[in-house]
């Protein structure tokens, strides 16, 4: 497992997989230690319970044949300040390096992360860029029956908890077969944060470079 981001929601999902018995976890942040925006106790939490740590590194693209393989990162070098006074990542040329990885959990931000293949699939979003998923036969299901949404990626910031009912709700209609190997996508937000890409992605997705 992968995970990608430095904020408190990356250290719920470091801790999640762990306790639902990930072979590995590793957190992949831009910046360093000392700057990552996460509660310092759930980071430290996050290393005694075996999570690894890669500083100064930035998705580039998340890479697969039908699958995920791997996730490429590039080392980052800290510039200016930006607006908020925070040291903007700079990255490295020439620094490129796949690690491998299963799963991958983007963990950052509270704005939606519309995908350019949600045009593919039929699914709406609205002029703020979060999904549309109400008005159709289930709650929470987009235009396209196997596709659910809920959490962040359809409302604004919100807590963890209201994800969840996305989540029951397509259980309910037999989407899923288990907790970790969807075959379809359900975008929902917060707890995964805006995007699960698993085992069987519907297309390996480019990541943005503006996390936190």
């Amino acid at each position: 497992m992968v995970v990608l981001g430095g904020g408190d929601t990356a250290m719920d999902c470091n801790r999640t997989s762990i306790r639902q018995n990930a072979k590995s976890v590793t957190c992949a942040y831009r910046r360093d230690e000392a700057n990552m925006p996460g509660s310092r106790r759930e980071v430290a939490n996050a290393k005694e319970e075996g999570v690894q740590f890669l500083w100064n590194r930035q998705p580039v693209e998340i890479v697969g044949n039908g699958k995920v393989e791997g996730v490429k990162l590039v080392t980052t070098q800290l510039g200016a300040p930006d607006a908020r006074g925070r040291r903007t990542p700079e990255a490295v040329p020439g620094s490129e390096k796949i690690i491998p990885a299963e799963r991958v959990i983007i963990a950052f931000r509270f704005r939606p992360n519309p995908q350019p293949w949600f045009a593919e699939l039929g699914i709406n979003i609205d002029q703020g860029g979060r999904m549309v998923a109400k008005g159709y036969a289930h709650p929470f299901q987009t235009p396209n029956p196997k596709v659910f949404a809920g959490g962040d990626m359809v409302w604004c910031a919100v807590p963890t908890w209201s994800s969840l009912p996305c989540m029951k709700a397509a259980r309910r209609q037999k989407v899923f077969s288990n907790a970790w190997a969807y075959k379809p996508q359900c975008l929902a937000g917060e707890i995964l944060k805006i995007l699960l890409i698993l085992r069987n992605p519907v297309n390996p997705v480019d990541c943005p470079n503006d996390q936190t």
